[in-house]
């Protein structure tokens, strides 16, 4: 008798959800400095200097905060999983439903900025909640699962018996022997 595969959905932890987000942080962050280079060159062009103004550093730093809002914004509410939540097999979900809606995820995002302010505090209920959840994630009803694609197969009721190879009938070939069945 055979086990059907079973759907483990469990909950992510610290260091899978840190991982997926540093790898987000660098494609954010890249992009972002290959945007302003272009800028910068572009300003150059004009006879600008190489000195930011307050102002410029201010508008540079809100461009990077929208860059960054639009990013997971986009990716949270078209598919639950950015890149790096991709690379790493897990995915955001709704607490009320499976899909997290756009403003869920604008909301999440922000919330997660939030949750990074007191040296990552924010973060820490993700090691001992029972759904590991986050600030960010309990300011936004979501939680972070594992991707519901994979499948796990369940362990067999008993042990099978399996014959080494060695120990199999002079001329039995390996790839014909079959296990008992009960």
């Amino acid at each position: 008798m055979t086990e059907e595969p079973q759907i483990h959905v469990g909950y992510a932890g610290l260091v899978t959800r840190a991982v997926a987000l540093g790898i987000d942080a660098l494609v954010v962050n890249l992009i972002a400095v290959i945007t302003g280079a272009l800028v910068n060159l572009i300003a150059s062009f004009f006879g600008s200097s190489n000195t930011l103004s307050p102002l410029e550093a201010l508008l540079g730093g809100a461009a990077w905060l929208a860059w960054g809002a639009l990013y997971y914004t986009v990716f949270w509410s078209l598919t639950g999983q950015t890149p790096g939540d991709r690379l790493m097999g897990i995915r955001v979900y709704s607490t009320a439903s499976d899909r997290i809606h756009i403003r869920q995820a604008f909301i999440r995002y922000w919330a997660m900025l939030l949750a990074f302010l007191p040296l990552g505090a924010g973060f820490l209920p993700v090691l001992y909640d029972d759904r590991r959840r986050g600030l960010h994630d309990r300011i936004a009803n979501t939680v972070v699962r594992w991707d519901e694609g994979e499948e796990v197969t369940a362990m067999p009721a008993s042990p099978v018996a399996v014959t080494p190879v060695a120990e199999l009938p002079p001329g039995a070939d390996a790839g014909t022997m079959h296990a008992p069945t009960a």
